[in-house]
């Protein structure tokens, strides 16, 4: 009685479906309240495009949770146009939160330093409602409620002391 090849391949393949549907996969994590996504410590983030590199950011240790991610002693640096220095930042939708130690520095010469600052990756912009120093082109800006467009190279702030150098005609 010789065996078919068919029907041994008919039967491991029906073994194989009915212990597939059998199982049962549980996700415990929602339940036990367990909401970290990814942890990670001495890392370099590479954006790249079809040009080559665009940007990268070293980070000491960081995390996401919920969606929001948490970096510690970030520098930030977009190739040939701005550098970003914190001792932390959170980033969620389009804002980057930056505290401590905020250092901003971009190729056209502006110079920024406060303890707190925001920016907002769409439009360009930074704030700032904490105390802060910027220079540009000599110029030196201290005060607080900063308010600075990357694109438009356009500042606005409150309480302002300014030391601002003009041509001469």
């Amino acid at each position: 009685m010789a065996v078919k090849i068919q029907w041994v391949l008919i039967f491991f393949i029906v073994i194989t479906l009915m212990l597939s549907f059998s199982l049962r996969f549980d996700n415990n994590s929602h339940e036990s309240g367990i909401t970290k996504e990814l942890n990670f410590k001495n890392t370099i983030f590479t954006e790249v495009d079809t040009n080559g590199v665009v940007s990268y950011a070293n980070v000491k240790n960081g995390e996401q949770t919920d969606g929001v991610l948490t970096m510690h002693d970030i520098s930030f640096d977009k190739i040939n146009d701005t550098k970003v220095v914190a001792d932390k930042a959170i980033y969620q939708k389009d804002e980057i939160i930056l505290s401590g130690n905020v250092k901003i520095n971009q190729k056209n010469g502006f110079a920024f330093n406060s303890q707190k600052a925001v920016y907002n990756t769409r439009s360009g912009k930074i704030t700032s409602k904490d105390k802060y120093n910027a220079t540009l082109n000599g110029n030196i800006l201290t005060g607080n409620n900063f308010s600075y467009d990357t694109k438009k190279s356009n500042a606005t702030s409150g309480n302002i002391h300014a030391t601002l150098y003009t041509q001469d005609k």
